[in-house]
């Protein structure tokens, strides 16, 4: 069985990261966004398949809280994994919030 290889895509953003959102990865909190990326996402019911994880650059994985799986639907999974990347660019300086009149670096 074939699967889709992201570092072979002609049509890929330029420069853009791709990042496995899946169990076993990196621990979001410990993860470093990269400036560019594409977040790959899994069904709600299977996940990613392992050539899928294994295709792309990074490989990230969400939090699991105390009496909680770390498995969560895909809408739930995105929203976490962006609220991350932009609490950490606001952080680092890389993103100004809005209405400080200062715009987007």
């Amino acid at each position: 069985m074939m699967f889709y290889n992201p570092k072979h895509d002609p049509f890929s953003p330029a420069g853009a990261v791709w990042v496995a959102v899946e169990m076993g990865g990196v621990p979001l909190q410990d993860f470093v966004h990269p400036p560019r990326a594409v977040y790959v996402l899994g069904s709600e019911d299977n996940g990613l398949n392992r050539p899928i994880v294994e295709a792309c650059q990074c490989h990230v994985a969400l939090p699991k809280w105390a009496g909680r799986s770390a498995s969560y639907n895909v809408a739930m999974a995105g929203t976490l994994v962006m609220y991350d990347r932009m609490q950490k660019q606001l952080r680092d300086g890389h993103v100004v919030a809005p209405g400080d009149g200062k715009g987007e670096e």
